[in-house]
């Protein structure tokens, strides 16, 4: 009796813990939305006076850019942009970075939007240059 109590409660163990690394295996082949990094695409607009921005799922001038609380966003010069170099993501008019928007090794910026209410909204500064002129931008993120 003894014996085929112990192997029942090590087979229920095993099946258990066999369960629970399967659980494990499926949610971390699930990316959800907000784990995946914001891509906001920029190039010269015709004019050559104004920014076109591509989140994915807007596409224009002053778009605003839908993010998830804690994603991270960047930005980066789409191929034959116009663009020189994007320089700086400057907050205007308020904050909803928790890791301000910092320029890496390879051109794009990015940082991570904070802990903020949804509806949050803040309009921000893309600094760039073209023809050896710096240019300000100001687009509009909004927290989901």
């Amino acid at each position: 009796m003894k014996f085929s109590v112990s192997v029942v409660l090590i087979c229920l163990i095993a099946i258990l813990f066999g369960f629970k690394e399967d659980q494990k295996l499926k949610y971390s082949k699930e990316i959800k939305e907000y784990e995946k990094p914001m891509i906001i695409k920029v190039s010269l607009d015709e004019s050559g006076e104004g920014l076109i921005l591509d989140d994915g799922e807007s596409k224009g001038g002053k778009i605003t850019t839908k993010v998830y609380k804690k994603q991270i966003v960047k930005w980066e010069l789409e191929k034959n942009s116009g663009i020189e170099s994007l320089d700086e993501i400057i907050e205007k008019s308020g904050n909803v970075f928790e890791i301000k928007p910092v320029k890496g090794s390879d051109g794009k910026i990015s940082g991570t939007i904070g802990d903020f209410p949804s509806g949050t909204q803040e309009e921000y500064g893309i600094r760039y240059t073209v023809n050896g002129v710096t240019k300000d931008f100001d687009p509009v993120i909004q927290i989901h």
